[in-house]
């Protein structure tokens, strides 16, 4: 069971590596300008508004940061403030577009980047046996490295593909001028 339990953990790794690099690689055809235009995301209000690019990675930013926290470190990257008590992720979603929507693109750039350097870090020095803990929150809950693509590469894959998408309705917009 051992191995099975580091073949979990290499493979989230090579997950990570692999779907920030698309996203990265995504990002660098983007000019700053294209970044900051309204219309990737929660255009109908659902996730609090109109988002940008620099709106997604600050939200994908947010959520990486869970893991920090069920692997009992403090945040990489600061974290936006949410309201207590129980939110829907729309409810959550929305407060974490108000508190960062104002933030200048180098930093939430920088603060992606950095937070992605330090959860594979961070991933890379779990133990094997805490790696397969529960969250202490939910301690009869599901072991740490299935929570982990929910918040990481999942999260970024759906968001990059929406990004793609957005993209190309922006191209064929332009081409139709």
């Amino acid at each position: 069971m051992s191995d099975e339990r580091v073949n979990h953990k290499e493979a989230l790794l090579r997950s990570l590596r692999r779907e920030h690099a698309a996203l990265a690689e995504l990002l660098g055809t983007l000019t700053p300008a294209q970044m900051t235009i309204h219309g990737v995301h929660g255009k109908d209000g659902s996730d609090g508004g109109d988002w940008t690019v620099k709106d997604v990675l600050s939200h994908l930013t947010w959520w990486e940061q869970s893991v920090f926290g069920w692997l009992g470190l403090p945040p990489a990257v600061p974290r936006s403030p949410i309201p207590e008590g129980e939110l829907s992720d729309d409810q959550a979603n929305a407060a974490i577009f108000a508190g960062n929507k104002d933030r200048e693109l180098a930093e939430v750039l920088r603060s992606f980047e950095q937070s992605f350097q330090r959860l594979l870090s961070a991933l890379e020095e779990t133990s094997e046996e805490q790696f397969n803990q529960p969250r202490a929150s939910d301690p009869d809950g599901t072991p740490i490295w299935e929570l982990v693509p929910g918040n990481t590469y999942e999260h970024s894959s759906d968001h990059r593909e929406a990004i793609q998408a957005w993209l190309s309705k922006q191209s064929s917009e332009n081409e139709g001028r």
